[in-house]
C-alpha cells in the first residue's frame, strides 16, 4: 500500500512524530524475527523509494545516506498504546534528513525531539557543498550500510549510526564489521560521480574469509531469513572489485526486491522448508500461471470476479505479466477512458459533481476520456467506445492480457461479455456462448444474493465453496435484475423462447419460458416446402436482432460494458464477425438513449502468423475505422527480452532478478522469448531434475552447463511432445481423445465414451484428474479444458494421421449410437467426428449414402437451433458425399440436399448459391410435386432482385398447374364483382367462426395458399388491381379446405380490398381486426404481423383508430419485423412512423431526427425503397422548418420522381406528389395545389395519404372559388367535404377537425358568416382536443383571415397570433416567417413592434 505524505499525516487525528531509526528498532525489539523482518522490509521499501526520488532530483549527498540521517514518522507512542500494546511503532512516513533540507528550513533536526521520544542526531556540519551526482554502486553500498544496521537490529555499528540505546557493543569486530573510514565521509567523493568506499581488510577474519559471510552470520544470528541476508550482502557487494554477478548495482533493482518481499512475504521474504511447497509456489504445475504469460489466472466468467481472481497472491508471481507492462498499459488506458466517461456522465445525470462510481476511472493513462475513441454526444446520447486488437504468435500472452483486463473490469463492476473462437465451432455459436456464460453466471449470482437476503446472512465474499465462489455484490445483482426486466419488457414469451434456443441459460432467468419455441427457418425445409413469409436473408437479420435485444438489455443498467473476443483468427467467416463487432458499437449508439449505456470497450486477440495483410481481420479493422464505429488501438505482443525473461523466472522461482539472469539468457535462446514456451521449458527442466529446490540454500539451484547440454536450441516444438510422451499411458491416451474435441470437452461426453469401456479400456475420468494435476488440463464446472491451445494442438498433431481418422470414426459412432437416448447436441457432435473421418477416408457407396443422410439430419437440427452457418457446413459435406451419378442413383437424397442448400441460402441471403442450387434442381427434378419448394424459392430470389414481374409470372404458372387459374388482365369491374360476392360471405365473420374451421391438410391447396400469399405481396407493388382477386381466392380455399397461417393473409388482404375499392370500410376494418386477433395466436405472429403492416396498420387501422396511437404500434411492428428477420418490413414500419409524424403535427425537430435515423438505416441495410421514401419525408420537413443543414445526402423531388418512374414505384411517386402539394399548400399557393393535382388523377383505390390530398385540395378549391367564383372549384370543395364527412363517420378523432374546417370554408363561400364562424371555432376546438397541432394552427390562421376580410381586425389579429404560436410550437419556422410578414402588412404597427423587438 502507498504511504500517506507527511502533510496528509499531519491532518490525521492520530499524532505523528519523527523518530530515529535506532529508536524504531528498540520499539520493535519484542517482535518475533518474522514480524520484525516484515516490518523492517516495509520501512526499507519506503526509505528506498524516498531515496530514489532524492537522487533523481539531486537533493541528497552520499554523506547523507547513513542510518543517523533517517527519520521515521510514526504514530505517537502514547496514542498508539491506546490500541496497540505490543509491536513496533506504526510507520506513516520515512525520510532522509538532508543538509539541503535543513539549510532551506525544511523538516530536519528542528522537527525532532521532546516527549521522551529518542532524538535524531543533531551534530550536523555547519557547511555543506552542493549535492554531487552519486554513482549507482555507491548509492547501493551506502543503502547496504543502512540495511545492515536495520536488519541486524543495530548490531553492525555501521558508519553514521549511533549506539543502539547506549548499550555497549558485544564485539568490536561485529560492530565494525564493514571496516569503513567513519571519520571522513567526504573522502568518498571524486569527480564526476561519487563512488563507494573501499572495504578495509579485517585484521582477523572468521572462518570462510569473506565479509559477506560475516554479514550473513550476523543477520542469521538475529533470525533474518535468507532473502534478507542475501539482499544486504548483495548491496554491500556493489563496491567489490571485481564485482560479483549477484551484486546489486542499482537502486531500482533493490526496490524491485523489496517490493516483492513486501507484497508477497510468504513467497519472497520467508524461507521455504518444503520442496513440494516450493514447487507449488511456482504455479507451473497448476492452473495458475498457465497460459501465454506468467501468473495470469483464469478470466472472470461472465464478468463476475471470484475470490481467487481478486486475490493476486494466489498466483505464484502475484499475477504480474512480465514483459507485457506496456501492452497492458495501452489496454488500461482505453479502459480508463471509457470508465472516466461513464463516471462523468453519471455525475451529470445525477446533477452531483461529487458523485462517485467504481468503474475504474483512476488517474493516468488518458483517464479523462477526452481523447481517443469515439464519443457520441447529443441531447439524449452521450456514449464513448474504444476498441483494441491484440496480435502476436501463439503463446505470446494475448489471452493473459485479456484475462488481466477482464479481472480488472470485473473488480470495478463492469458488465463483461467474453467468448473464445475455436476451429471446430462456427463463430455465431462462440458469440452466443458468450451471452450464455453471462446470463448463466449472473443468474446464479442473483440467486445467491437473494438467498443470502432471505436467510439474513452477511456474505463476506470469502466462501471457497465452488457453488458460492461468485462474489454476491448486491449492487451488481440489482443491475442484473434491471437487465432481466429490460429483456422481459422488450420482447414477448415467443421471443424469449427463441432466445433460449440460442442462449440456454436464459431459462434460469425466465423459467416460465420453455425451450423449443418456433425457430425461424425451420419451416423452410419441412415436408410441405418452403414458407411463404420467410424472406431472403431473414435469418441473419433475425439473429442480429436477437443479439441486439440481449446487448441492449445488458446495457440497460447503465454500467460500462467490456466485450472480449479471443482468437478471432479462427472465425473464418470474418464478414459475419465484422457485422457483429460493428453492430455492438452501432447498436449501443442507436439504443444509448433508452439503454443508458454510456461506455463500451471491445477487445479482440488474433495470431499474427495466421493472417496475411489482405485477410479478414485486417480488412475488418480498416472497415471499422472507416465506418467511424470506433477508434482502434492495436497492441502487438512481441518476444520477451532478456530482462523480461529474467523477471518471469525470478517471479516463478521467488528469486531476485539478478540470480535468474544467467538462466534467463539460456532460456531466451531456447524459447525465442515466447512466454508460453518459457514456462514449458521451466517445467521440462524441473521434471528432468535439472532445476531443483535446495533446502540447504533455501532457494532453487541449477547447473547451467547441464541444462545447456541437455536441450537443443530449436527444440521448442519438441519440448511439448517430449514432455507428453513421458506421461503415463492412460493419461496420454485420454488427452489424445480430448484433443479430438478441440480446446474443451464436456463431462457428459466423457461419461458416454466411458460406457462399457467402448473406446478405452480404463476410466477416462481418472486420467483427466491426473491431467489436471500435471497442468495439462483444468476443469470449470462440467467442462474440461486444455490450459493452452498449443497443448491441445501438440497432442492432436502427435496422433498419426491414420489413427486420427479411426479415432474420430470411433468417437462419432459411439456418440451417434447414444444420441437416441441423450441430447440432440450429441448427434451433432457425432456427425462432426464422422465428417472428419470421411473427409480423407476411402468410403464405399453405402457409407457415402449413410453419412450423407446423417448430415441431412444434422442440418435439420441446426436449422431448428437457428444455427444456419453450421447447417450450411453439413449440407456441403452431404453434397460432397454424393456419387457422380447421384441424380439417377440417389435422387431423393440429392433433392433433399439441394433443396436444403437453396433454403439455407435463402434465409442467409446468399443469392449466388441459392441460384446455383435452384438451377440444379430445375434441371434434374422428375415431377411437378418435387419442384414446388424450388419454385417458391425461385420466386423469392426474383423478388429479392426486384424482378417482381418475373416472380409473379412464376407463381401464376405454378398456380395454374395446381388448378388455380388466376386472370392476368384484371379490370376495376372484375374487382368490384369479386368483392361483392365475398362481402356477403364475410358479412358475419368472427374469430370464433374462423377457429371452427378444420386445419387445411390437402398439400396441393396448402401449396396454392403459399403461392397466392406471395402473389399478394408482389401485386401491392406491381399490380394492385390483382390483389382483391388473389385474396378472395384465398378466402374461398380456406372456407372449402380448411385453415392455415396463409389464410390470415387472405383475410386481412380481403379486408384491405373492401376498404380500398368499395365503400364497405367498416366491414373491411372488422375483417382486418379478426385477422389481427388470429395473428396474435399464431406461432408465426412476428412474421405475419410484419408481413401485413401495410394492409392492416398502414391502411385499415389508420382510417378508424386514432392515428396517434399507431405511432407506438409502428414501433412494435418494427420489433416484430426484426424478430422475424424481415428487414424490408422493419424499414417500411420505420418510414411509416415518420410519415405519421409529419401528418399528425408532431414536432418537426423530432421528425428530422427520426427520419435521418431512418435514412441512415436504409443506407446501411441497402433498402432503396425506404431510402427514397425517407428522403421525400425529409424534404417536406426541411421545407417547413427552413433548415438547410443535413447529416445525410438527400435527392431532390425531381430526382426522386425520375427514380419512381424508372422503377414503377407508384408509392414513391404518390408520396412525392403529396409532399410537393403540401409545400405549396402551407405557403398558401392554392393555385399551384389545384393545378398540380389536376395533372395527377386520384388512384383507383384508397391510399392512406389520400386523406391529405382530399383535405388540402378541398381547402385550396374553396378559397379559390371564393376569389374566382368558379363552379368547378366549388364542386371540388364540396366533393372533398363529402368524402371527409364519410371518414369522420369512421373516426371522429382523426377527421372531425378536417370536416369542420372544410364546412367553415364552404359556409364562408356561401355567405353564411355566423355558421362559418361557429365552424371555425369548432374546428379549432376539435383539433386541440384530438392533438392535431398543425391543423389547430391552420384553423386559427384561416379563422383569422376570415375575421380580417370581414372587418373584425382585432379578432383576426388575435387568431393570427394564436396561429403564430402554434406554428412555432410545431417547428414550421418558414411558415412562421411568412405569417409574420402577412401580419405586418395587415397591421403596420405590428410590423414596427416586431422590428423594434428584433433590433
Amino acid at each position: 500500500m502507498a504511504m500517506s505524505s507527511l502533510s496528509s499525516a499531519s491532518s490525521s487525528p492520530v499524532a505523528v512524530v519523527p523518530v530515529s531509526v535506532q529508536y524504531w528498532m528498540r520499539s520493535a525489539d519484542g517482535l518475533s524475527p518474522n514480524d520484525y523482518a516484515r516490518d523492517a522490509v516495509n520501512l526499507s521499501w519506503m526509505l528506498t523509494t524516498h531515496l530514489v526520488g532524492l537522487i533523481s532530483s539531486s537533493e541528497i549527498t552520499l554523506a547523507d545516506i547513513v542510518p543517523d540521517r533517517v527519520m521515521v514518522f510514526v504514530e505517537h507512542p502514547q496514542t498508539q498504546q491506546q490500541h496497540q500494546h505490543n509491536g513496533s511503532l506504526a510507520i506513516r512516513e520515512v525520510r532522509f534528513q538532508c543538509a539541503t533540507m535543513i539549510h532551506n528550513g525544511g523538516l530536519g533536526a528542528g522537527a525532532v525531539g521532546g516527549g521522551g521520544v529518542g532524538p535524531l542526531s543533531s551534530s550536523l556540519p555547519s557547511q555543506r557543498s552542493s549535492p554531487s551526482l552519486i554513482s549507482p554502486r555507491a548509492a547501493c553500498a551506502a543503502l547496504g550500510n543502512i540495511m545492515l544496521e536495520l536488519f541486524s537490529k543495530g548490531r553492525s555499528n555501521a558508519p553514521g549510526s549511533s549506539p543502539s540505546g547506549g548499550a555497549p557493543p558485544k564485539s568490536s569486530a561485529r560492530h565494525n564489521m564493514c571496516g569503513q573510514h567513519q571519520s571522513s565521509p567526504s573522502s568518498l567523493h571524486h569527480a564526476p560521480a561519487c563512488t563507494a568506499p573501499q572495504r578495509r581488510k579485517m585484521p582477523e577474519q572468521p572462518m570462510g574469509g569473506s565479509i559477506s559471510a560475516m554479514v550473513d552470520d550476523l543477520l542469521l544470528d538475529v533470525g533474518m531469513p535468507s532473502s534478507v541476508r542475501r539482499f544486504v550482502c548483495d548491496l554491500l557487494d556493489a563496491i567489490d572489485e571485481p564485482c560479483p554477478s549477484s551484486a546489486l548495482l542499482s537502486l531500482d533493482e533493490a526496490l524491485w526486491d523489496l517490493t516483492q518481499m513486501r507484497n508477497d512475504p510468504d513467497l519472497f521474504l520467508f524461507d521455504g522448508t518444503c520442496p513440494r511447497r516450493a514447487l507449488e509456489r511456482t504455479g507451473l504445475f497448476s492452473h495458475h500461471g498457465i497460459g501465454g504469460g506468467a501468473g495470469a489466472g483464469q478470466g472472470a466468467k461472465g464478468g463476475i470476479a471470484t475470490a481467487a481472481e481478486d486475490d493476486d497472491s494466489s498466483c505464484a508471481d502475484g499475477g504480474t505479466l512480465f514483459g507485457r507492462e506496456k501492452e497492458l498499459d495501452l489496454l488500461v488506458r482505453c479502459q480508463r477512458k471509457v470508465a472516466s466517461h461513464v463516471q462523468r456522465t453519471h455525475r451529470t445525470e445525477s446533477n452531483d459533481p461529487t458523485a462517485t462510481t467504481n468503474f475504474g476511472a483512476g488517474g493516468g493513462g488518458g483517464g479523462d476520456g477526452s481523447s481517443g475513441g469515439l464519443t457520441f454526444s447529443g441531447n439524449d446520447i452521450d456514449f464513448h467506445c474504444e476498441m483494441a486488437f491484440i496480435s502476436g504468435y501463439a503463446g505470446s500472452g494475448k489471452s493473459s492480457l485479456v484475462r488481466s483486463l477482464v479481472r480488472k473490469c470485473a473488480r470495478e463492476r463492469w458488465f463483461i461479455l467474453s467468448c473464445k473462437f475455436e476451429t471446430q465451432v462456427v463463430p455465431i455459436k462462440s458469440i452466443a456462448k458468450g451471452f450464455d456464460d453471462f446470463f448463466g453466471a449472473w443468474a446464479d449470482n442473483a440467486a445467491l444474493d437473494n438467498s443470502n437476503k432471505n436467510n439474513n446472512k452477511n456474505n463476506n465474499n470469502n466462501n471457497n465453496n465452488d457453488n458460492n465462489s461468485v462474489v454476491a455484490d448486491p449492487a451488481m445483482a440489482e443491475s442484473f435484475r434491471q437487465v432481466c426486466r429490460c429483456l422481459s419488457s422488450t420482447i414477448d414469451d415467443e421471443g424469449l423462447s427463441q432466445l433460449v434456443e440460442v442462449v440456454p441459460n436464459l431459462a434460469k432467468v425466465f423459467p416460465r419460458v420453455a425451450k423449443g419455441g418456433h425457430a425461424l427457418g425451420s419451416s423452410c425445409c419441412d415436408s410441405q416446402g418452403a414458407s411463404s413469409y420467410i424472406k431472403v436473408g431473414s435469418a441473419n437479420r433475425r439473429r442480429l436482432h436477437l443479439f441486439h435485444v440481449m446487448f441492449k438489455s445488458i446495457c440497460s443498467a447503465g454500467r460500462p460494458v467490456l466485450i472480449a473476443h479471443e482468437d478471432i483468427h479462427w472465425a473464418r467467416s470474418m464478414e459475419g464477425l465484422k457485422d457483429f463487432i460493428l453492430s455492438y458499437a452501432d447498436i449501443t449508439c442507436a439504443t444509448a438513449r433508452d439503454a443508458r449505456c454510456h461506455g463500451l470497450m471491445i477487445v479482440g486477440t488474433y495470431r499474427s502468423n495466421e493472417i496475411g495483410n489482405n485477410e479478414g481481420i485486417v480488412n475488418t479493422m480498416q472497415d471499422i475505422t472507416r465506418s467511424g464505429a470506433a477508434t482502434i488501438t492495436r497492441v502487438a505482443c512481441e518476444e520477451l527480452c532478456h530482462m523480461d525473461v529474467s523477471k518471469l523466472i525470478a517471479g516463478k522461482l521467488c528469486l531476485p532478478v539478478r540470480y535468474a539472469r544467467e538462466l534467463a539468457g539460456l532460456v531466451l535462446s531456447k524459447t525465442r522469448g515466447n512466454p508460453f514456451f518459457v514456462l514449458q521449458f521451466l517445467k521440462s527442466i524441473i521434471q528432468n531434475r535439472m532445476l531443483e529446490y535446495s533446502l540447504e540454500h533455501r532457494r532453487w539451484r541449477w547447473d547451467i552447463d547441464v541444462i545447456d547440454m541437455q536441450m537443443i536450441s530449436d527444440g521448442v516444438a519438441e519440448l511439448l511432445s517430449t514432455r507428453f510422451n513421458l506421461l503415463p499411458l492412460p493419461l496420454m491416451q485420454t488427452a489424445m481423445v480430448a484433443s479430438c474435441f478441440g480446446s474443451q470437452i464436456d463431462d457428459s461426453i466423457i461419461d458416454l465414451l466411458n460406457e462399457d469401456r467402448a473406446l478405452l479400456p480404463f476410466d477416462m475420468q481418472g486420467a483427466l484428474r491426473m491431467a489436471i494435476k500435471e497442468g495439462i488440463m483444468e476443469k470449470a464446472g462440467p467442462i474440461y479444458q486444455f490450459t493452452h491451445d498449443l497443448i491441445q494442438q501438440t497432442i492432436y498433431e502427435s496422433i498419426l494421421s491414420s489413427d486420427q481418422k479411426q479415432l474420430h470414426k470411433s468417437i462419432g459412432m459411439i456418440l451417434l449410437k447414444s444420441a437416441a437416448y441423450h441430447k440432440q447436441a450429441h448427434y451433432l457432435l457425432a456427425v462432426k467426428h464422422i465428417n472428419k473421418y470421411s473427409k480423407h477416408a476411402i468410403l464405399s457407396q453405402d457409407e457415402r449414402s449413410q453419412y450423407a443422410e446423417i448430415n441431412v439430419t444434422a442440418a435439420k437440427f441446426s436449422i431448428a437451433e437457428s444455427s444456419f452457418e453450421q447447417a450450411r457446413l453439413y449440407v456441403d459435406v452431404g453434397m460432397k458425399l454424393l456419387g457422380p451419378q447421384h441424380w439417377e442413383n440417389q435422387y431423393v437424397l440429392s433433392l433433399k440436399l439441394y433443396e436444403m442448400s437453396a433454403s439455407i441460402s435463402c434465409i442467409n441471403g446468399d443469392t449466388g448459391n441459392m441460384s446455383m442450387s435452384l438451377n440444379e434442381i430445375i434441371a434434374n427434378v422428375k415431377s411437378f410435386e418435387d419442384s414446388l419448394t424450388s419454385s417458391i424459392l425461385l420466386a423469392k430470389l426474383l423478388a429479392a432482385s426486384s424482378k417482381f414481374g418475373e416472380a409473379m409470372r412464376n407463381c401464376l404458372s405454378v398456380l395454374s398447374i395446381l388448378g388455380e387459374e388466376i386472370p392476368q388482365d384484371v379490370t376495376l369491374q372484375m374487382v368490384w364483382d369479386e368483392l361483392s360476392v365475398i362481402q356477403t360471405t364475410l358479412a358475419n365473420i368472427s374469430v370464433e367462426k374462423v377457429k371452427l374451421l378444420p386445419p387445411m391438410t390437402d398439400n396441393s391447396k396448402l401449396n396454392a395458399m403459399k403461392f397466392l400469399s406471395m402473389l399478394c405481396c408482389y401485386s401491392i407493388i406491381a399490380k394492385p388491381l390483382l390483389l382483391p382477386i388473389l385474396s378472395c381466392r384465398m378466402v374461398r380455399l380456406t372456407i372449402e379446405h380448411g385453415f392455415c397461417d396463409d389464410s390470415i393473409v387472405g383475410l386481412v388482404t380481403t379486408g384491405y380490398g373492401l376498404f380500398s375499392f368499395t365503400d364497405e370500410a367498416r366491414l373491411g376494418y372488422r375483417i382486418g381486426k379478426v385477422g389481427e386477433e388470429l395473428i396474435q395466436e399464431s406461432p408465426n405472429r412476428h412474421a405475419l404481423r410484419s408481413r401485413l403492416v401495410h394492409e392492416l396498420d398502414g391502411t385499415l387501422k389508420a382510417f378508424v383508430e386514432p392515428v396517434h396511437s399507431l405511432n407506438a404500434t409502428f414501433h412494435d411492428i418494427y420489433n416484430s419485423a426484426l424478430m422475424s428477420g424481415d428487414i424490408d418490413c422493419a424499414m417500411l414500419s420505420s418510414v411509416g412512423y415518420c410519415v405519421g409524424l409529419l401528418h399528425t403535427g408532431k414536432s418537426l425537430a423530432f421528425l428530422a431526427t427520426s427520419v435521418t435515423a431512418c435514412i441512415k438505416q436504409s443506407i446501411k441495410y441497402q433498402q432503396n425503397t425506404t431510402l427514397f421514401l425517407g428522403m421525400s419525408v425529409f424534404l417536406a420537413c426541411m421545407q417547413l422548418t427552413g433548415s438547410s443543414t443535413s447529416e445525410v445526402d438527400v435527392k431532390s423531388y425531381e430526382e426522386l420522381n425520375e427514380i419512381g418512374t424508372r422503377t414503377d414505384n407508384m408509392q414513391l411517386l404518390h408520396q412525392n406528389l403529396i409532399n410537393t402539394m403540401s409545400c405549396h399548400f402551407w405557403k398558401r399557393d392554392y393555385m399551384k395545389v389545384v393545378q398540380l393535382l389536376a395533372l395527377h388523377k386520384p388512384p383507383e383505390h384508397k391510399r392512406t395519404l389520400v386523406v391529405v390530398r382530399v383535405f388540402f385540395e378541398g381547402i385550396a378549391s374553396l378559397n379559390l372559388a371564393r376569389q374566382t367564383h368558379q363552379q368547378d372549384l366549388r364542386k371540388k370543395g364540396e366533393l372533398s367535404l363529402e368524402k371527409v364527412l364519410k371518414w369522420a363517420d369512421l373516426s371522429t378523432w382523426n377527421f372531425e377537425n378536417m370536416a369542420l374546417l372544410l364546412q367553415a370554408e364552404l359556409e364562408y363561400l356561401n355567405g353564411d358568416l355566423e355558421a362559418a364562424r361557429a365552424a371555425y371555432e369548432a374546428s379549432i376546438m376539435s383539433a386541440r382536443d384530438h392533438k392535431y397541432l398543425h391543423y389547430e394552427a391552420l384553423a386559427h390562421e384561416l379563422y383569422g383571415i376570415f375575421c380580417l376580410e370581414n372587418r373584425m381586425t382585432g379578432e383576426g389579429m388575435k387568431q393570427l397570433h394564436y396561429s403564430f404560436d402554434k406554428y412555432t410550437q410545431w417547428g414550421a419556422m418558414e411558415k412562421v416567417k411568412e405569417l409574420q410578414i402577412f401580419m405586418g402588412i395587415v397591421d403596420p404597427s405590428y410590423l414596427r413592434r416586431e422590428l423594434q423587438i428584433q433590433i
